[in-house]
């Protein structure tokens, strides 16, 4: 079986998992209750895609692809879908926090 891509290709794959400097304005946007719908939606696609990735990674695992293939696609994914699948729930918390503020602060 041919490999998926050359060694070099691997390096740059492995800029998939540069999706943190996204977090800070997700965090920005849920402290200030904005764009509820589409930062968590974001949030599960960025969370699903990486999770596809781990999986590729998994399957180049399994049907023999060289140590620069799975591992590229394997940590890359894995290690970036993991965190953001652990904080949804925490950003979903901050937007009904937020959206419970506001509500008290109309029945005033």
């Amino acid at each position: 079986m041919p490999n998926w891509f050359s060694e070099q290709s691997g390096v740059w794959l492995a800029f998939l998992a540069v999706s943190g400097p996204v977090v800070p304005i997700f965090v920005w946007f849920a402290h200030r209750g904005r764009h509820r719908q589409a930062v968590l939606r974001t949030w599960i696609a960025i969370t699903v895609t990486y999770s596809l990735v781990a999986v590729a990674g998994v399957i180049a695992r399994l049907t023999g692809q060289p140590n620069y293939v799975w591992i590229s696609l394997f940590y890359a994914g894995f290690f970036t879908a993991v965190p953001y699948a652990l904080l949804y729930r925490v950003i979903r918390n901050e937007y009904t926090r937020h959206e419970l503020r506001r509500s008290q602060a109309r029945d005033l």
